[in-house]
């Protein structure tokens, strides 16, 4: 081989490696690239995987507040009614016996009216208490007292509670039963 040819040889060989190392330069680019949208496209899959989780944990405390919100709601409305009922069993039940002459019915009354006080201590350390009404005061709420009867009276102010036909009662700030009253109204001047 001659000079020239060696030369030549030897130049195409470099360039040969270079082209070589420019692919291999290129490839590593793409692939490098590749490699950035991958995590670019991971870091968004990821970004929004974390909000969906924390809308499902939202939405699953907000699913577990409302039935917390129910079963209180239940709970109440079921304790309103058993109130109701024992209420009015109570009261006519105590004020039947307490208009009987007979010994026997008097004995008996004191065994319902210890059932009573036991009964009502228990509803009372669950919340429930009376609705407080003084006779002679003119404020009355109609969330708390019903308007059972409108009796004339020209010596005290309109609206002026004479008395409390049936006692009402709340549990915590619900109202169980209002409290039925008799109020003055006045009068037609002559």
């Amino acid at each position: 081989m001659s000079k020239n040819t060696k030369k030549e040889q030897k130049k195409l060989e470099e360039e040969n490696t270079r082209e070589v190392s420019k692919d291999k330069d290129s490839k590593e680019f793409v692939q490098q690239e590749d490699k950035s949208e991958k995590l670019k496209k991971l870091e968004e899959e990821n970004a929004s995987l974390k909000k969906h989780n924390l809308l499902l944990e939202a939405n699953s405390e907000n699913i577990r507040k409302n039935f917390q919100q129910q079963l209180r709601y239940n709970n109440k409305n079921l304790i309103a009614f058993f109130i109701d009922f024992f209420i009015d069993l109570e009261e006519k039940a105590i004020k039947t016996m307490r208009a009987s002459q007979k010994d026997k019915v008097k004995n008996h009354l004191q065994g319902i009216e210890m059932m009573a006080d036991i009964l009502w201590k228990k509803l009372k350390s669950k919340g429930v208490k009376e609705i407080e009404i003084k006779i002679g005061e003119t404020s009355w709420s109609s969330r708390l007292h019903e308007l059972a009867e409108e009796v004339e009276n020209n010596d005290l102010p309109k609206g002026t509670v004479i008395e409390v036909l049936e006692k009402g009662y709340l549990l915590e700030d619900q109202v169980l039963r209002p409290a039925r009253v008799k109020v003055s109204k006045k009068g037609k001047k002559p």
